[in-house]
């Protein structure tokens, strides 16, 4: 979180509270480098938290009132305030934030009328788990606010349950893993099926992550999201499976579906792909590292079909680029970002590339950094669990 950013939550929390005093929790985003869509199959990913963050403060309401402050570049072009007298949804942007408040009064927690004020640098709709950091960082400061903690499978758990069972939203775990378990500087390994994370070594001198932004926002609680899982859903059930990191690409001709066998072969190969790019980034092999990230963009296209034109196309502009090693959607698809892994020496070549093919201006692809998750920032109240 920037110094400018956090001075804007601190102004937007002084707005709100009257100057009382509050928690304040910050939340990193996330970025998958392979493994999109196998978190919910009990698959593998290769992802890591990063330092586009969000803020959240929370503070006793003076007037009994639930309030939210979203600042400018939250939600929307400047303040607002959402007051509700009490916790209910009505489909609006807020709404994560409240169901988060929600999740932890069904979990136990015992808290009272709370004034929030957000300021995030994750924007909504990038592929970069904004609603799951909102959900973690509300949940968390929640926690830590009535000093009871959580532990971190907890809070993990406790942030997909509000998405899922609360906002409706079919989403698995990586995202919340990522962001509770990524560590500085070092990738992360989250095995859905075995429920286990390593973190990942990886030298990243000389290279750079890129991140550029499409102009179409995308959603996970959207239908195609939804048909995606219950085909997969339905290709298991064809083939009589309960878990697909048993099945091998050969088994797939048993589908006698087409579209059922092209949503299961990304889901088979794609975990593979992740822990070939485990040995890869231990090896700071980046050559095969891009190549992996590049195969998997193009399972995410053609064989999931959750990219885009402007997505692919901005890939394509990337590997264009001299020294870039791969590129890739990152997240669910749908809209969003771009990933890109470069040399130093291509880093504006490439966000000049990538601009252009995406149609934004080139100070909007940014160059992040892995670094650590809530776990790590927050040990007196994140217990390992």
């Amino acid at each position: 979180m920037t110094e400018q950013s956090q001075a804007a939550l601190l102004q937007a929390l002084e707005k709100l509270t009257d100057g009382r005093e509050a928690m304040v929790t910050v939340v990193p985003g996330r970025i998958t480098i392979v493994g999109d869509h196998v978190d919910y199959a009990g698959g593998a990913t290769l992802c890591g938290a990063i330092d586009m963050e969000l803020a959240v403060g929370i503070s006793v309401a003076g007037a009994g009132m639930w309030r939210l402050l979203l600042p400018s570049g939250a939600g929307g072009s400047g303040s607002r305030v959402e007051e509700r007298e009490e916790l209910w949804l009505d489909g609006g942007y807020a709404d994560t934030a409240f169901a988060t408040l929600l999740g932890m009064e069904q979990a136990g927690f015992s808290f009272p009328p709370l004034e929030m004020a957000v300021v995030s640098q994750i924007p909504p709709g990038a592929g970069l788990s904004s609603s799951a950091a909102l959900c973690c960082g509300i949940s968390l400061a929640v926690a830590r606010f009535t000093g009871v903690g959580m532990t971190a499978p907890q809070l993990v758990a406790q942030a997909q349950m509000v998405e899922n069972d609360i906002l409706g939203v079919p989403c698995g775990t990586l995202d919340q893993t990522a962001i509770v378990y990524g560590r500085k500087d070092e990738l992360l390994l989250f095995d859905a099926g075995k429920e286990q994370t390593a973190s990942v070594a990886c030298d990243m001198s000389g290279y750079r992550w890129l991140l550029c932004p499409t102009r179409k926002k995308h959603s996970t609680g959207g239908k195609e999201y939804r048909e995606r899982r219950a085909q997969l859903e339905a290709a298991a059930a064809e083939l009589g499976i309960t878990s697909w990191r048993e099945v091998q690409e050969e088994d797939l001709r048993r589908l006698r579906n087409p579209l059922y066998r092209s949503r299961a072969r990304h889901v088979v190969t794609e975990t593979r792909r992740s822990l070939e790019a485990v040995e890869a980034a231990r090896s700071a092999d980046f050559g095969q590292l891009g190549a992996l990230m590049l195969e998997s963009h193009s399972s995410l296209s053609q064989d999931y079909e959750v990219s885009t034109a402007a997505l692919d196309t901005t890939v394509g502009a990337a590997m264009g680029v001299q020294g870039v090693m791969g590129a890739r959607l990152v997240g669910a698809g749908f809209g969003g970002c771009v990933l890109a892994l470069c040399e130093m020496s291509a880093v504006q070549p490439c966000r000049i590339a990538m601009s252009s093919a995406a149609g934004v201006p080139p100070e909007w692809v940014v160059q992040v950094n892995l670094t650590e998750g809530l776990a790590m920032r927050y040990p007196e109240s994140v217990r390992p669990g």
